[in-house]
């Protein structure tokens, strides 16, 4: 527009295109934008982490879920993203890190993927009208359906492997001390200290008084202390039947004449 106020457009018949071709951060954020990738990485992100959770120390599941979860959060960022839907993805999670720990039969698994579905389905669904020139962003429906399902499966496996876990009777770990023997490190009157492989454990004689050194053996575990008797004597091995003892044999000694033989 000149000064007089009339409208003058610019010539553009020598003007030239120059097309700038997009930065790797660019095409990464382009990739991330499409919402099915963004989702996607929220199923990785969930299943990694409840992964690690479940089997504490594995590394590799919640390294792979904490990235994808990062980058899930990056991809919702630069999406319509409906955030009450965002908060059930989220509510979703927490439930299903929650059935891990508590005893729900299944009642915080099927929660976490109802709200799953309900956020995915909402995730971008706008709060008012849109204009029918806008594309349409929203997940794919078999995507949503699949994840759901994953989950499902893999909370349902977890699930009968934890109630398959309730159901194997309790182990002791020190249950193997009842009957091993042990020695009297102190008198036992009936209190004291006795040794069990090369611990020291505080135990109670049964049978009176137990002098140290001598062998016991244990005969039941109470808490942190023991109790024990006496041990037996070792019996000497019993001989077949119808087999005379076994008899020494003597050597005999040859003595030489003295000053010659018979005369």
């Amino acid at each position: 527009m000149t000064a007089a106020g009339e409208r003058v457009l610019p010539a553009l018949t020598t003007a030239t295109i120059q097309r700038y071709p997009p930065n790797p951060a660019e095409v990464a954020l382009k990739i991330l934008a499409d919402p099915n990738i963004a989702f996607l990485l929220f199923i990785v992100g969930v299943i990694g982490i409840v992964a690690e959770v479940y089997h504490p120390g594995a590394i590799a599941p919640g390294v792979v879920g904490a990235i994808s979860l990062v980058l899930a959060f990056i991809a919702l960022g630069n999406l319509p993203t409906n955030w009450g839907a965002a908060g059930l993805l989220g509510l979703s999670l927490l439930l299903f890190l929650l059935e891990l720990h508590l005893s729900s039969h299944g009642v915080l698994g099927i929660g976490g993927v109802i709200a799953f579905l309900m956020g995915g389905f909402l995730l971008f669904a706008p709060m008012t009208p849109v204009a029918p020139v806008y594309t349409t962003i929203e997940v794919s429906p078999w995507l949503l359906l699949a994840g759901g399902g994953l989950l499902a499966a893999f909370f349902l496996l977890a699930l009968r492997v934890g109630l398959r876990a309730r159901r194997l009777p309790v182990r002791d770990p020190l249950g193997h001390l009842n009957g091993a023997l042990g020695i009297a490190a102190s008198p036992l009157g009936p209190a004291g200290t006795v040794v069990v492989g090369h611990e020291h454990w505080s135990a109670v004689a049964e049978d009176g008084s137990i002098e140290r050194g001598a062998s016991v053996e244990i005969v039941a575990r109470e808490g942190l202390r023991l109790r024990v008797r006496r041990a037996a004597p070792a019996m000497p091995p019993a001989q077949p039947s119808g087999e005379p003892p076994a008899r020494q044999e003597r050597g005999s000694i040859g003595v030489a004449g003295v000053g010659g033989g018979d005369r």
